[in-house]
């Protein structure tokens, strides 16, 4: 088997300035829930020097469409794994609080099925979010999300040989 390449110096910091600029946190406008604008004075300026512009559209625009699309996706898997709590706050709303989240506890995986992991802890921090109507919903979609992956029971009592455990869960 062949040994894995080393990964260039200039490489390593391409993708840390990518990851930095395209994770930056929106800005949300006080005033309306649906406006947010993008922190492109945030954006690595090595790493814009290093895309061109195409007419019109900066390097910090093109930047930030992958900034934008960045966190609409995990918006999108966090509205999808807490449905309860979007329909008490609206999707504008949640989203606010999803970027609160991820702040505090950023994700440290590449699967994005452990991206809730935390969210039951941050929901008892001292914040805005921090009501007793949305910490239960948070519990009730934290709780299906548990159920929906857990292993599934085995009524015949064989196992083929594997050894199960109870799930952990505080459900």
């Amino acid at each position: 088997m062949k040994p894995l390449m080393a990964v260039p110096e200039s490489l390593a910091k391409l993708q840390t300035f990518m990851g930095q600029s395209v994770s930056t946190s929106f800005l949300w406008d006080k005033e309306n829930s649906k406006d947010f604008d993008l922190q492109l004075e945030f954006y690595a300026e090595s790493l814009l020097k290093g895309i061109e512009e195409q007419g019109a559209v900066s390097a910090s625009e093109r930047l930030g469409t992958y900034n934008r699309d960045y966190w609409f996706r995990l918006f999108t898997i966090l509205q999808n794994e807490f449905p309860a709590v979007v329909k008490l706050i609206n999707y504008n709303e949640f989203n606010r609080l999803a970027q609160e989240y991820l702040q505090a506890f950023p994700s440290c995986s590449q699967i994005l099925n452990y991206l809730a992991d935390y969210f039951p802890e941050f929901m008892e921090m001292d914040h805005r979010w921090n009501t007793p109507d949305l910490k239960k919903a948070v519990e009730l979609d934290y709780c299906f999300i548990k159920a929906f992956d857990a292993p599934q029971s085995i009524t015949s009592g064989k196992t083929g040989g594997l050894e199960l455990e109870p799930l952990k869960a505080d459900c």
